[in-house]
């Protein structure tokens, strides 16, 4: 027989939620629920309606406080008027932009920026400046425009020194060619290749080819040095009647020891006190030509 003073009670039923009949009433919505089934208002009911959903998510005023408590602390306190914004719309025509950046640390002009370049690496005041006038305009606030800048002249730094070293190889590499193309005429022949840059253009000219990596090219070091052997043979004879300076001849025919002869004296009146400059340098040229001259005389002589 059933003892119908404890009637059974089943708390849970087969998917596992409760059946306790006892259990139908409780709190819905913050309401509170009275006698005869009637419900409370809950406690945000004086609230504006828009505000219900939040304010449902909250039991009490309390537990409301305490969230806005904390939703303070995750933004950082009191708002601060100087540094609090609103995040710029996709319609904003970049005003509302440069406020944002700003309120965020921008400086009001270039001169706001304080660059520092890679350890080892030299300032470039103008690069320095071109790139802090290119960093305002852009809005790249001074933090990361000073880590951009690192970044770029060190790679900058890095080129150059490939670029110089390069260069530098090309140089040896080229005179290495015309050593051995010129072999003992090499410091003759520069002094003539230098003698027709001098006449075409001067220091101009020579810092030109020079600027372009030139210098040494081993085409262009050949034909100046042919500019130069006519620029002599042409005006030789009227540089030296013009210094007054004696025509010591032409090697022609002549024994390689002859030619030589000639090379010396010339040579020797190059230093004679009591020339001019114009009229040392005209004996000088003149003697190298002829010492070039007897080099090969002695060279055909010795094949002979």
């Amino acid at each position: 027989m059933t003892d119908t003073r404890y009637p059974s009670i089943r708390f849970f039923d087969e998917t596992g939620g409760t059946e306790n009949p006892q259990d139908t009433g409780g709190q819905q919505d913050g309401g509170q629920q009275q006698a005869g089934g009637q419900q409370d208002a809950p406690w945000y009911a004086g609230l504006p309606e828009d505000l219900h959903g939040t304010a449902s998510k909250y039991a009490s005023v309390e537990e409301l406080a305490r969230g806005y408590q904390n939703a303070q602390k995750l933004i950082g306190g009191a708002r601060d008027a100087s540094r609090t914004f609103q995040v710029p719309g996709q319609d904003d025509d970049g005003t509302g932009l440069r406020e944002a950046l700003t309120k965020l640390g921008l400086p009001k002009d270039q001169d706001g920026y304080k660059l520092e370049p890679p350890e080892g690496v030299p300032a470039d005041t103008e690069l320095a400046q071109a790139f802090t006038k290119t960093a305002f305009d852009l809005g790249i606030l001074p933090k990361q425009a000073n880590e951009l800048f690192q970044w770029y002249a060190g790679v900058a730094s890095k080129e150059a020194e490939a670029q110089q070293f390069q260069a530098d190889t090309q140089h040896a590499q080229n005179l290495e060619v015309l050593q051995r193309e010129w072999g003992d005429a090499f410091d003759q022949n520069v002094q003539t290749l230098n003698s027709a840059v001098e006449a075409l253009g001067g220091k101009e000219f020579r810092d030109a080819i020079n600027e372009a990596g030139l210098g040494t090219h081993p085409a262009l070091a050949r034909g100046l040095l042919k500019i130069g052997g006519l620029l002599r043979e042409d005006g030789m004879r009227d540089a030296l009647r013009a210094t007054g300076t004696p025509d010591f001849g032409t090697p022609g025919n002549q024994t390689p020891a002859a030619i030589r002869a000639k090379a010396e004296e010339a040579n020797r009146s190059a230093h004679e006190p009591g020339i001019s400059p114009r009229e040392a340098r005209a004996r000088a040229e003149k003697a190298q030509v002829l010492f070039a001259e007897a080099r090969k005389a002695e060279a055909r002589a010795g094949r002979n």
